[in-house]
């Protein structure tokens, strides 16, 4: 195409430059970036609540499982005619 047949809109009215319109296309790629980081921040969020949340739930149930086998060794140990609290294994006591 011919130079002559392109017309020059930098003076415009109302025309952005080409510096202003790349601001605004910078401008557009932050606040696209900011939504996408607030984003990606509350999903990250979420997770690691649900993870605690399944935490603290195994812990709870590994120390009722730990209660209820005490309890039951105990119970052994009582119908056997041991003393309840008696070391399940002597041996190893004497090693600290």
């Amino acid at each position: 195409m011919d130079p002559l047949y392109i017309e020059d809109t930098d003076n415009w009215i109302g025309c952005p430059t080409p510096l202003e319109s790349c601001r605004h296309q910078l401008q557009i790629c932050k606040s696209e970036i900011q939504e996408q980081t607030i984003d990606a921040r509350s999903k990250a969020d979420d997770a690691s609540r649900r993870a605690t949340d399944i935490e603290i739930k195994s812990n709870w149930e590994l120390m009722a499982k730990d209660r209820q086998i005490s309890h039951f060794s105990t119970a052994i140990k009582k119908l056997k005619g041991a003393p309840p609290f008696a070391p399940s294994f002597p041996h190893q006591c004497d090693n600290f």
